[in-house]
């Protein structure tokens, strides 16, 4: 998806009650997180055909969509060095598949230390890029935010994390430095491509964070 905004956010799930007579307020945290966004995507004649063929395929808000969290000012494929473009990694040969795009690259971490859920610290090694402080990463598809960033070693750092872990890790496992996560349609409309005599659409597309597996 070539997205034009990007508003990724976590919805700490607070219910607001009734302010007391003394006038302090009040809030009510009794759900589990999630991430959402509504970013907003630019689609241009093929891609229109593709992403209604996605559309289709997902049923509405039955099928699951699992994407990347694109952020750019978090992380961008060429802060790694690695000169990876837009279109991916390519053959050895330098060539890419017939519909000229490259196979999904997914930049890693090390964890150290094991960690388990409900940690909110993680030390990890990082050759390629240093973490920094708002960036989103994943374990296992579930996405989370770095707080604080502090290094350890040579390529290694202790970084701080929230929302905290939804899932254990084990010393070895990889994290993803470019977040993924799943999330499922808001509403059944979501993401309809509308265009014009232009052929371009610029649908605003509305995902919730998939809590069970």
């Amino acid at each position: 998806m070539r997205a034009m905004s990007f508003d990724w956010d976590i919805d700490w799930r607070g219910q607001p009650a009734s302010d007391r007579t003394s006038g302090n307020s009040q809030v009510v945290y009794n759900a589990f997180p999630r991430w959402v966004g509504s970013p907003q995507i630019l689609l241009r004649k093929e891609q229109i055909r593709n992403w209604r063929a996605f559309r289709a395929t997902a049923q509405g808000r039955v099928g699951i969509y699992r994407i990347r969290l694109c952020d750019p000012v978090g992380f961008g494929l060429s802060e790694t060095g690695a000169g990876i473009g837009s279109k991916g990694v390519p053959f050895s040969t330098s060539t890419f598949f017939s519909a000229d795009v490259g196979f999904a690259y997914d930049p890693k971490a090390t964890v150290n230390i094991a960690a388990d859920a409900g940690s909110e610290q993680l030390t990890i090694t990082s050759p390629d890029v240093a973490p920094k402080v708002g960036q989103i990463m994943s374990y296992d598809d579930w996405p989370f935010q770095v707080t604080t960033v502090r290094t350890t070693g040579a390529d290694t750092y202790s970084i701080g994390i929230q929302m905290p872990l939804r899932s254990a890790i084990t010393a070895g496992e990889s994290v993803s430095l470019a977040g993924i996560g799943r999330f499922e349609a808001v509403e059944d409309g979501m993401g309809n491509p509308t265009y014009g005599a232009a052929h371009v659409s610029t649908p605003r597309l509305q995902f919730r964070e998939v809590l069970t597996r």
